[in-house]
């Protein structure tokens, strides 16, 4: 399986495309500089917005649709693109026998501390175990939203 890391908000002007800058150890780096994380001020209204997330309700929450994972495996080898929501950011396209996910999500609250982040609405639709062979993976961001290291681990 790869992983591939999609950078957004990209303009190419020409055909051309350059490398991606790298720092000293071979690591991509941002070209616009290190990124702040904002001042204290602003991770507290951060996380006070996030902890507002405990007393919502699951009304306007899509319906859970249980599916066991069968009909995915099958068509995995079929010549019928499909695309199925599995929740969140979290997309399984297959195309021919190529199955890939977009941002595998499985965590119940994405977050670096588990127990205090946001929750999800709805569980995802199919369990990762139950998924068809997975060739690759797509992730765009490194929000916890978008890259679920335990989900990763367990693909």
């Amino acid at each position: 399986m790869a992983v591939i890391a999609v950078q957004s908000n990209v303009t190419v002007a020409s055909g051309d495309i350059d490398a991606a800058a790298r720092d000293a150890n071979g690591r991509f780096t941002n070209v616009n500089g290190e990124l702040g994380h904002g001042s204290i001020g602003d991770s507290v209204g951060f996380m006070l917005q996030r902890f507002v997330t405990y007393f919502r309700g699951s009304e306007g929450a899509a319906d859970r649709i249980a599916n066991d994972g069968e009909r995915l495996r099958e068509d995995a080898g079929a010549n019928v693109p499909s695309v199925t929501w599995i929740g969140l950011s979290t997309l399984l396209i297959q195309m021919g026998k190529v199955s890939f996910l977009t941002e595998p999500i499985w965590s119940d609250r994405p977050s670096p501390i588990p127990l205090f982040g946001p929750s999800r609405f709805v569980k995802p639709g199919v369990t990762i175990y139950d998924l068809p062979t997975i060739d690759l993976v797509v992730i765009s961001d490194n929000h916890y939203d978008h890259l679920d290291l335990p989900s990763l681990r367990a693909l």
